[in-house]
């Protein structure tokens, strides 16, 4: 239910780079529900690795996006996905 949750966030909040970042973090959480979920049902610890994983990855990549969001408002003194178009490349 999280992963639709944050799937549908990302479809509506198309403007705001940092809501956009929250709903992909609500997205991850649905997606470490499942695997825990899956492996409490099942006996398997496999599951639980996985969810770890997707947590270290998740950290990683936040850290990666929140700089990147911080600079780009930081140069164009706004977070709009619309401002993007102009970095030129």
């Amino acid at each position: 239910m999280l992963t639709f949750l944050g799937f549908f966030g990302v479809l509506i909040g198309r403007k705001n780079l940092v809501l956009i970042l929250l709903c992909i973090e609500i997205t991850y959480v649905g997606i470490i529900l499942n695997f825990l979920s899956i492996g409490v049902a099942f006996s398997d610890y496999n599951s639980q690795i996985y969810g770890l994983t997707v947590i270290i990855l998740a950290a990683a990549e936040s850290v990666i996006m929140l700089s990147l969001i911080i600079v780009h408002s930081r140069r164009r003194k706004s977070i709009n996905i619309d401002s993007l178009n102009l970095l030129g490349g």
